[in-house]
């Protein structure tokens, strides 16, 4: 049976508008079950209103982290929430391109270990 995926895009836009808004984010990576952010001012965070949030389950902070739990589901809702954050749009644009050449090199050196 196929594990039927849950449109994060709204979810997305509500964690992003109670951190502060995008300009109040200088930078989101993610970890297993946390959105880390790194925030300007971490007193524009709404901490209540984002524990009310279906999907949330709870706030940290560590070491200059603003970190949103929200389980399995963190990468379905990076991938949603970083489109709506330019400075992390331009980065995976540059980033992306020179993935996928690591990738393609990676299968052609696999390919020619095998044949040595």
């Amino acid at each position: 049976m196929a594990k039927e995926k849950r449109d994060y895009k709204q979810l997305a836009e509500d964690i992003l508008a109670r951190v502060g808004g995008q300009e109040n984010v200088e930078n989101v990576i993610h970890c297993i079950t946390r959105l880390r952010f790194y925030l300007k001012d971490t007193s524009k965070a709404d901490q209540d209103a984002l524990e009310d949030l279906p999907g949330v389950m709870g706030i940290a902070e560590s070491n200059d982290q603003y970190q949103v739990i929200v389980g399995q589901a963190v990468e379905d809702i990076y991938e949603e929430l970083t489109p709506l954050l330019s400075n992390q749009a331009d980065e995976k644009k540059q980033i992306l391109p020179q993935a996928l050449r690591i990738k393609k090199r990676s299968k052609i050196n696999y390919a020619m270990s095998i044949i040595r």
